[in-house]
């Protein structure tokens, strides 16, 4: 509604996004301190890379906007209230989808391999949520059930998910430049992310 600011949505989206990763980082070290050899250089360079394009946002926002600001400060602006039921409904009916799906797969995982039972678990439950399965691969290699290369894996695939739907919700219902910017971000992102997750899983024991 207000695309002259898109450059402030932008940053704001993407620093509210980077928090995930200092949580996902604090959770699982919290379970099992030894994963975090395997989690911290993944999930460092996904968030740096996060960091670097919503401070680029933000020089950007800061140059163009400032303008605008001060021709529109004597301007009142409405806002739609964020707390509006029908969103709320549809976004809470697309979770309980994602999690039926996460638990028929769950049902199903030991007719699948391992890894691309483990992997694909974290597709499907990061659509929806990641402390879940930050919480339940934490606690596995904590057991033995899972090592440590597997767990960061799976809970990294899983953060990776979570911004694809990220990017798609500010593509599908912001503005279409914003959505752009907004999933330039994320992919930067995930990129820089699977190449860390490739040379921990190189140089360290699947």
């Amino acid at each position: 509604e207000h695309p002259e600011y898109r450059h402030s949505y932008v940053t704001a989206t993407l620093f509210a996004s980077c928090i995930m990763f200092i949580r996902v980082i604090l959770v699982a070290f919290l379970i099992y301190p030894p994963i975090l050899k395997t989690i911290i250089l993944p999930a460092s360079v996904m968030f740096l890379g996060l960091s670097g394009m919503a401070l680029y946002s933000f020089y950007i926002a800061h140059k163009e906007e400032g303008k605008i600001v001060m021709k529109t400060e004597n301007e009142e602006k409405e806002y739609e209230s964020p707390f509006q039921l029908i969103p709320a409904i549809q976004f809470a009916g697309l979770i309980v989808i994602i999690k039926f799906l996460s638990i028929l797969w769950k049902v199903y995982e030991h007719q699948i391999p391992p890894q691309v039972s483990n992997y694909g678990l974290a597709l499907i439950s990061g659509l929806a949520d990641v402390d879940a399965i930050n919480m339940a691969y934490s606690t596995g290699a904590k057991s033995g059930d899972f090592t440590l290369v597997i767990a960061a894996t799976t809970i990294l695939i899983a953060v990776m998910s979570n911004n694809v739907v990220k990017a798609s919700i500010a593509y599908r219902f912001g503005e279409k430049e914003y959505g752009k910017r907004v999933g330039i971000g994320f992919w930067v992102s995930m990129i820089i992310g699977i190449a860390a997750l490739v040379f921990v899983n190189l140089i360290l024991p699947v």
